[in-house]
C-alpha cells in the first residue's frame, strides 16, 4: 500500500541519520583515543546501540503497520456506508416516483372535483334564480295584502271612532246622572250626620258616665290591691326605709350578678333620669327591670335563682332594680327628696 511504503521511507531516512551520526563519533573517538581496549569496548557498546536502535525501529514500524490496518478497516466501513446511503437513496428515488404518481392521481382528482363543483354552481344559480323569482312574485302578494289590509283596518278605525264619539256623549250623559246622583247622597248624607251626630252625643255622654263609674271602681280595686301587696312580706328586701336588700337577697345579687347588669344599664338609666326624685327614680328603675332589658343568658340565671331560693321571678327582678337604683343615687343622678 501506498501509506506503507511512506513508513518505510520515514524509517530509512531516521536510520541513515543515526548511522552517519554514529560514524562520524566512531572516526572522532578513533582519532582521539590511545586506549586501544576501551576503544574495542565503545565499538561494542555501539553495536549493542544499534541494534537496540533498530529493535526500536521495527516496533515503530510494527505499529504504524498496526495503524494502516485500522485505517483499511475505516475505509472500508466507509465504503460500507457508502453503500448503505446510496441504497438509501434508491429508495428515496422509489419514494419519489411513488409521490409522483399520487400527485398525478391528486390532479385526477382536482379535475373531477372542479369539473363537479361548475356542474353544481350551475344548479344552484338555476336554483337561485327561481327562487328570486319566487320571492318577487310573494312580495308583490303580501304587498297587495298589506294593501288590502291596511284599507280594511282604515275602515275599521273610523267605525271604532265614530264608537268613542257616541262612547263620549254617554259618558257626558252619566256625568250629569252622577251629578245628579251625588247632589242627592250629599243631601242625604247631611241628614244622616245630623241625626248621628245627635244620637253620638247622648252615647258619649252615657259613655262618659259609665267611665267614670268604672275608673272609680278600677281605683277602689286597686287600692285594695296595694293594700294586700303591701301587707305581704317581701323576701329579698328588708322592712326598712327606703327599701334594701336583706341576706337573701344579697346572695341572689351575687349569683345573678345583679351588680355587674346595673353597671352595664348605668348610661341608659342617667339619661333617662335627669333632675329626678330619689322615689321617681326607684320607680324607673323597677320599671326598667324587666325581660326586655334582659339577654337569654341573663334571664336563665334569674329563673334559675328563682327557683333555687324558692322567690318569684319578679322577687329577682326586684334584687336587679335595688342595685340599679343604689348604683344611680350613689352617683348623684338626682335632685333630692320632693
Amino acid at each position: 500500500m501506498e501509506f506503507a511504503f511512506n513508513i518505510s521511507m520515514v524509517e530509512a531516512i531516521f536510520i541513515l541519520a543515526g548511522a552517519g551520526v554514529l560514524v562520524r563519533l566512531i572516526v572522532w573517538y578513533a582519532n582521539t583515543s590511545t586506549d586501544r581496549k576501551t576503544f574495542k569496548e565503545f565499538i561494542a557498546g555501539i553495536g549493542e546501540n544499534f541494534d537496540n536502535i533498530e529493535k526500536k525501529f521495527d516496533n515503530i514500524g510494527e505499529k504504524f503497520d498496526d495503524v494502516g490496518k485500522k485505517f483499511d478497516d475505516v475505509g472500508k466501513k466507509f465504503d460500507n456506508v457508502g453503500e448503505k446511503f446510496d441504497s438509501i437513496g434508491g429508495k428515496f428515488e422509489g419514494m419519489g416516483e411513488k409521490f409522483d404518481s399520487i400527485g398525478r392521481k391528486f390532479e385526477k382528482i382536482e379535475q373531477k372535483m372542479d369539473q363537479k363543483i361548475v356542474r353544481i354552481e350551475g344548479k344552484m344559480d338555476r336554483r337561485l334564480v327561481a327562487m328570486e323569482q319566487k320571492f318577487v312574485t310573494i312580495e308583490q302578494k303580501m304587498d297587495q295584502r298589506f294593501v288590502t289590509i291596511e284599507q280594511k283596518m282604515d275602515q275599521r278605525f273610523v267605525a271604532m271612532d265614530q264608537r268613542f264619539v257616541a262612547m263620549d256623549q254617554r259618558f257626558v250623559a252619566m256625568d250629569q246622572k252622577f251629578i245628579a246622583i251625588e247632589e242627592k247622597m250629599d243631601q242625604k248624607f247631611v241628614a244622616i250626620e245630623e241625626k248621628m251626630d245627635g244620637r253620638l252625643v247622648t252615647i258619649e255622654q252615657k259613655m262618659e258616665r259609665k267611665f267614670a263609674a268604672t275608673e272609680q271602681n278600677f281605683a277602689e280595686i286597686g287600692q285594695e290591691i296595694a293594700y294586700a301587696f303591701n301587707r305581704l312580706p317581701n323576701r329579698v328586701a328588708g322592712s326598712t326605709s327606703p327599701m334594701s336588700l336583706n341576706e337573701l337577697g344579697c346572695r341572689i345579687s351575687r349569683e345573678v350578678d345583679a351588680a355587674g347588669w346595673a353597671a352595664r344599664n348605668l348610661n341608659d338609666a342617667r339619661q333617662a333620669t335627669p333632675g329626678m326624685s330619689p322615689y321617681r327614680v326607684q320607680r324607673y328603675c323597677f320599671s326598667h327591670a324587666g325581660p326586655k332589658n334582659l339577654s337569654d343568658e341573663e334571664m336563665r340565671k334569674i329563673e334559675d335563682a328563682a327557683y333555687t331560693h324558692g322567690v318569684t321571678v319578679s322577687e329577682v327582678l326586684e334584687v336587679l332594680a335595688i342595685e340599679l337604683r343604689d348604683l344611680l343615687l350613689a352617683q348623684g343622678q338626682v335632685d333630692g327628696p320632693s
